[in-house]
């Protein structure tokens, strides 16, 4: 199989001028590039330049996607803007790490879950970069779902350990009972479990819906309004940002995420697991009442499906004899279900005696085990 690596990369805080679209068209003939995005696709080669250096210069998010289990995703921000102690809880240095730029004015977070060993096809339009753009800037207003989700796939599969009874994870964020859709798309392509952020939940607040206070806008200057406002004219970027920390900094409060403690990773992975049970538990018994319906409905017509396979039958040609064996399976099923197995066995040697000049039909009736009263064969 040939390998194929995948890189987009995202412009947010601004549009790419034509002077850098022709700049990134120049690094390789398979670019696609517009006014805030760059696609570079390859089977047989590599990427002409550090993808990291092409982020810095340009963009503000980076996807790269291999067919060897590569899943890698950089966000950049405003060095200004970005709450390291904040951050740092998440980091584990391994899968969600962050940096800096060489003149600090940006900081990195990188999301690397690869996994080793992979082969697999890729499929890039199941990957959108758009789709995780708003994470970002979740993440600059202080919302840290999506970094406790990816902390949350850190942990999955883990085997409860005798030190995990005492290791926390990071503060649990308000509102995983109700993702953003970013968050719900940043989870997919983790692949972060559900069932370990249902255990989470249960520890997570209701988000706080309220904006800051009439008080808090009052306790603010009026030149200190007034400078807001020019600054909003000349469309400075992430001015609401800026503006909501300094509420919130006048509200007294340092974030617009409330948090609570987080239980140990040991019983968040025994809580998860109870809920993966019952979860599966419930789906079982929900396979199995849909089964009970659907043999119900059949039996409704049990005469008229009997007649339908002889009609299959007498077609005389492979794909009818492959419906008329699905319609026999059900019919064993039906039988067993309402232990009417005589009768099914019986209406059985009869197709067999009236068709045993058909090896074909004989070979497929054996190999759906439809010549005895046990269960029917699945492959």
């Amino acid at each position: 199989m040939s390998e194929y690596q995948y890189y987009e990369f995202l412009a947010i805080d601004r549009r790419l001028t034509a002077n850098d679209q022709a700049e990134l068209r120049s690094l390789s003939s398979r670019a696609e590039v517009t006014v805030s995005r760059a696609v570079y696709t390859y089977s047989y080669s590599d990427f002409p330049a550090d993808p990291r250096v092409v982020l810095e210069k340009y963009f503000d998010a980076l996807l790269y996607i291999t067919n060897w289990g590569t899943r890698l995703l950089i966000f950049k921000f405003p060095r200004e803007l970005f709450i390291e102690d904040d951050v740092s809880e998440f980091v584990n240095n391994e899968q969600i790490g962050f940096g800096l730029s060489e003149d600090g004015k940006h900081a990195f977070l990188e999301l690397d879950f690869s996994e080793d060993g992979y082969e697999g096809w890729v499929d890039e339009d199941d990957y959108n970069l758009a789709d995780y753009a708003e994470v970002r800037n979740e993440i600059l207003k202080g919302d840290y779902r999506s970094l406790y989700i990816a902390w949350l796939a850190t942990i999955q599969g883990y085997e409860i350990m005798s030190d995990d009874e005492d290791d926390f994870g990071p503060p649990v964020p308000a509102g995983l009972k109700s993702l953003t859709l970013a968050q719900i798309k940043f989870q997919e392509f983790l692949e972060s479990d559900q069932d370990l952020l249902e255990a989470a939940s249960q520890n997570s607040r209701p988000p706080d819906l309220k904006r800051y206070s009439d008080t808090s806008i009052a306790l603010m200057a009026d030149e200190e309004k007034d400078a807001f406002l020019k600054r909003l004219s000349g469309n400075e970027t992430h001015l609401s940002v800026k503006l909501n920390r300094r509420l919130a900094e006048l509200a007294g409060s340092s974030s617009e995420s409330a948090t609570t403690q987080s239980s140990s990773i040991a019983e968040l992975l025994r809580t998860a697991k109870q809920i993966e049970v019952a979860r599966l538990e419930k789906e079982q018994k929900e396979r199995l009442a849909e089964k009970i319906k659907a043999l119900k409905s059949l039996s409704l017509r049990r005469d008229d499906e009997w007649k339908e396979v002889i009609e299959l039958i007498e077609k005389k040609h492979g794909t009818a004899y492959g419906q008329a064996v699905k319609k026999l399976v059900a019919l064993k099923e039906l039988a067993e279900f309402e232990n009417r197995q005589d009768e099914f066995l019986r209406k059985m040697s009869q197709l067999m005696s009236q068709y045993s000049n058909r090896p074909a039909l004989m070979n497929r009736f054996h190999k759906a085990n439809l010549k005895s009263g046990q269960g029917p064969l699945y492959n």
